[in-house]
């Protein structure tokens, strides 16, 4: 973690992703992920190479990013994407937004570039043709698919799709510390001081979670689950993953292969009942102790 100024904070989840969020309001995004490059420079000797680059739909931050970390795609955080739309909903008659809602839920889920593609052509065709969903089609389309689309799953495959631990350790910082005040510097540093010795001194009582936890009852459900799978059913696709039938499967892992490579789908509810009919598993490394 490191916070620059008390503008912006960025964070370094894997050497391949940043997550940059808002502490306050400043125009100046490229201050602070400049500030960042150039320290991980100097401690390193060699260029802080980004891979992704996610955070809010500021456009402070996307000017930043093209300046300071040109060769990173720049996602959006989908948390950020959905709130937004739904402060739009105006936009909706009532009657239709559950359905809206829902469409841009299920296009989050492309696990690819090109299923991503796939779906937002589909998605339009499905939105053009109801006249009282125009104004929020052009609102949706014009700011997520054309400015900023990599909020999807597949953006950034294997890798987290929100910069939610970045906005709640931001959160933190408001309600402890600065109380939502904008500080004057002889004032936020002794509460950053005060800050990062409160953290130090939890770290002693609570520690890292170093493992992934996982609850008896979801043990339990999984082992019912791995007798109770006809594993014919299970397909291996490439590498760790394997194509497995959700509970409400309407074609077979193989017609859903199928459909995939053949790009065989004709109406956005038609994609969502592909989407819905298989889960892309890889399996996670456990070990009981």
């Amino acid at each position: 973690m490191c916070r620059l100024a008390k503008w912006r904070s960025v964070n370094a989840v894997s050497p391949r992703i940043c997550t940059v969020s808002p502490i306050g309001e400043m125009a100046h995004d490229i201050l602070p992920v400049n500030g960042y490059n150039t320290v991980n420079s100097q401690e390193r000797n060699r260029p802080y190479l980004v891979s992704y680059l996610m955070a809010d739909g500021a456009l402070g931050i996307t000017s930043a990013q093209q300046a300071v970390f040109p060769q990173s795609k720049r996602l959006m955080c989908w948390a950020h994407v959905i709130r937004k739309c739904r402060e739009h909903r105006k936009l909706v008659p009532k009657d239709k937004w559950n359905d809206i809602d829902a469409d841009i839920h299920a296009l989050q889920l492309s696990f690819s570039d090109d299923i991503f593609s796939r779906g937002s052509l589909l998605l339009t065709q499905k939105w053009s043709a109801d006249s009282a969903i125009q104004q929020f089609q052009q609102y949706f389309f014009d700011q997520w698919i054309t400015k900023l689309p990599l909020w999807y799953e597949g953006a950034a495959f294997n890798l987290p799709s929100t910069n939610n631990g970045c906005e709640s350790l931001n959160g933190k910082i408001k309600q402890q510390y600065t109380l939502r005040n904008k500080l004057h510097l002889t004032s936020f540093l002794p509460k950053m001081e005060q800050m990062l010795n409160d953290w130090s001194t939890a770290t002693l009582s609570q520690g890292f979670t170093i493992k992934t936890s996982i609850s008896s009852t979801l043990e339990v459900a999984a082992f019912k689950w791995s007798n109770d799978i006809d594993k014919n059913n299970i397909l291996h696709w490439f590498d760790t993953w394997y194509i497995v039938p959700s509970s409400n499967a309407i074609i077979t892992p193989v017609v859903w292969l199928q459909m995939y490579r053949l790009q065989q789908l004709k109406s956005f509810d038609e994609f969502v009942m592909w989407q819905k009919s298989c889960w892309l598993v890889s399996p996670l490394m456990y070990m009981l102790k």
